[in-house]
């Protein structure tokens, strides 16, 4: 006889440990525009056993187009390579030719002892921003001192036409 409360706790157990299986996190940016790229990305929950197992690859491009990604030629020159750093291990992500686009998407797969799984991918690829160079100062100019005795009065021309009403210029005489 089927006993559906003695067989639960070992269907639980079962989901349980494909929910403690490696995935792939965020991708950290680490160059700019106009640079050959250089990224990195999270290897989640993944054990040591997953990690000598994986093998990460550029998708193909049915993959690209399911997604909706566009398969350029700046993508087919990705390369990855599997780092540990003291974060964890990451995922490397680089190319050899600069990227001129402002953005980039791509998709990888990702094969391990006991699965796979295809993720895409969009960067921003920012313009330098250069922290360290500042425009010089502006400095004004130096105008000097004037004394209030140097500085000559004004003189009234006083023009007076016939048909005309009386005008008064006053002309600026700064020599």
């Amino acid at each position: 006889m089927f006993k559906p409360l003695k067989t639960l706790p070992f269907a639980l157990l079962a989901i349980g440990g494909t929910a403690e299986a490696l995935t792939l996190g965020q991708i950290h940016v680490q160059s700019f525009i106009n640079e050959p790229l250089k990224a990195v990305i999270d290897v989640n929950k993944a054990t040591e056993d997953e990690i000598q197992a994986l093998k990460i690859k550029l998708a193909d491009r049915n993959a690209f187009s399911k997604v909706g990604v566009d398969y350029t030629s700046e993508v087919q020159g990705l390369r990855f390579a599997i780092v540990e750093t003291p974060k964890g291990t990451s995922i490397e992500v680089t190319s050899q030719t600069s990227i001129s686009e402002p953005f980039l998407s791509f998709v990888i797969d990702a094969d391990w002892n006991k699965g796979s799984v295809s993720k895409d991918y969009t960067v921003l690829l920012d313009p330098p921003i250069y922290t360290n160079r500042f425009a010089p100062p502006v400095t004004p100019a130096d105008a000097g001192i004037v004394r209030s005795d140097e500085i000559p009065e004004p003189v009234a021309d006083t023009v007076i036409d016939a048909d005309e009403q009386l005008g008064v210029f006053f002309i600026d005489s700064i020599a």
